[in-house]
């Protein structure tokens, strides 16, 4: 709206010459509706080309477990939608213009003395909220992207990224496989286990001593699982190499467990589990073995017998993987020739977690991006149609000597004025939902600080200084006779 009377100013002679030479008020009003609805046109079927190979694939690759399908010509009732939506927007943001342009005085036009009446506060409070609304998702962009970097740099208590997980079907696969990757150079260690770790289902383990029951999860490792992800003990020792005291009777524990039970140590205390009771010989410091937006849970590691190890874990040096994958692939169809190969890396327990945040932190981007795209269009309006209405006071300070600065100045200060307010209102807002938003949806994310909430400020003041900033230089530098010369 504000723009289409900031372009009218160009047409004045245009308006004036046309109700000289007859034109009525309807008729003025009927044209500039059209001009509006054409224009409309246009908009729908831009907004539709580029909804059907722009905004639909990125939505689907940014949700990927949903496609979306789009196809007006297949229900005629989204058509009806579509042309009224389109010819509502026409309509609304056509009538002010139409009805404020076509009630000029044409002496006043064709004199050069039409001037354009104040802005107005309402259309002020609607780019305070446009910007507050972009300094929102700008907000949200900065500190998801954090929050991504954060997720994929955090500690989860081991090195996922150097361990190599093969699948075996039966104990004589896995001891063979066991034997050919200890033989292979660029394997670390080799250690076993009878399902991956984070792929296993809670267990109810419960103190021998007590009634009170706790859910853990269980996993069932060779002695040297521990050494082989690099988990660090807190108290006691690891197992004991076949060791059938350690098979029969022996747990580990993490200190999320100790926690849990209430216990200052834990060695050699019992619990009981599958009706048998086991004594705790040693506490692993905390390992997060799931997702990051769950607390990682007590669990308890129980000594395998040779026998009933299926999975085999390798600590390899990265830069030997690809090598290593293929030299494995051989050992395998030697063992399992009609089985596909089963490879995959310890981390891959984590992309949920990875992906997740990839997610969120694309969509807030995308969404910041038009939401900017939006709020600096209606800036360029706003900055449009002050110029026009303050151009012969433009024209009047720089005859009296006011300097390009100067003036350059005095525009903007009115435009950043308002672009603080968004800021001054908006940005508490969008700490105390995002804060509260992270705490809720996140147990381990990146503190939310005010350092992204300035930057988002200071970011929006610069993008407005570009907005305006041309418009501002060529009025400050123009020629102050064009604007008074009908004075």
């Amino acid at each position: 709206m504000n723009y289409i009377i900031a372009a009218s100013t160009t047409r004045f002679k245009e308006i004036g010459v046309r109700k000289v030479l007859g034109s009525t008020r309807k008729q003025l009003i009927q044209q500039f509706m059209g001009e509006n609805l054409l224009t409309g046109c246009f908009a729908l079927g831009l907004a539709l080309i580029l909804t059907e190979t722009l905004f639909l694939p990125t939505f689907s690759r940014l949700v990927d477990f949903y496609q979306l399908r789009f196809n007006p010509f297949e229900n005629w009732k989204l058509i009806l939608f579509l042309l009224a939506l389109m010819a509502g927007i026409g309509l609304l943001s056509g009538l002010y213009p139409a009805l404020y342009i076509s009630g000029f005085s044409p002496i006043n036009v064709l004199k050069g003395k039409q001037r354009i009446a104040g802005t107005g506060g309402f259309v002020r409070t609607l780019l305070v909220v446009q910007f507050g609304l972009s300094m929102f998702t700008v907000a949200a962009a900065i500190v998801t992207t954090q929050n991504a970097q954060f997720i994929r740099r955090m500690d989860v208590g081991y090195q996922p990224t150097q361990l190599v997980v093969l699948r075996a079907n039966s104990a004589q696969s896995f001891n063979y496989l066991r034997d050919a990757a200890t033989r292979l150079p660029g394997v670390i260690q080799v250690a076993g286990s009878q399902d991956q770790i984070g792929r296993t289902g809670d267990q109810a383990v419960t103190l021998e001593d007590n009634p009170v029951k706790s859910t853990a999860e269980v996993f069932r490792v060779s002695a040297d699982y521990v050494r082989a992800l690099g988990l660090r003990f807190t108290q006691g020792r690891n197992f004991l190499s076949n060791s059938s005291v350690d098979a029969d009777r022996s747990i580990l524990v993490n200190q999320a467990l100790v926690k849990t039970m209430g216990w200052r140590s834990a060695v050699g205390k019992r619990i009981r589990l599958e009706d048998q009771s086991y004594e705790v010989v040693g506490v692993v410091k905390d390992f997060n073995y799931r997702f990051f937006f769950v607390k990682i849970a007590p669990c308890v590691l129980k000594l395998n017998r040779p026998s009933e190890n299926r999975v085999l874990t390798m600590k390899i040096n990265d830069a030997d993987a690809t090598r290593l994958s293929d030299r494995l692939k051989a050992e395998w169809q030697k063992v399992m020739p009609d089985v596909p190969f089963d490879i995959s890396r310890q981390d891959d327990v984590y992309s949920v977690s990875y992906d997740e945040s990839r997610r969120v932190r694309d969509v807030f981007t995308y969404v910041a991006l038009l939401t900017l795209v939006i709020s600096t269009m209606g800036l360029f309006a706003l900055v449009s149609l002050t110029i026009a209405k303050k151009t012969k006071e433009i024209g009047i300070r720089k005859v009296l000597g006011a300097s390009a600065f100067r003036i350059a100045s005095l525009l903007n200060r009115e435009f950043l004025r308002l672009i603080s307010i968004a800021g001054i209102v908006f940005l508490p807002l969008a700490f105390v939902a995002l804060k509260g938003l992270f705490d809720s949806e996140y147990v381990y994310h990146v503190p939310v600080t005010v350092g992204a909430f300035i930057s988002t400020l200071v970011v929006m003041l610069l993008l407005a200084l570009v907005t305006i900033g041309w418009q501002v230089y060529k009025i400050a530098i123009s020629n102050p006779v064009n604007a008074l010369r009908t004075e």
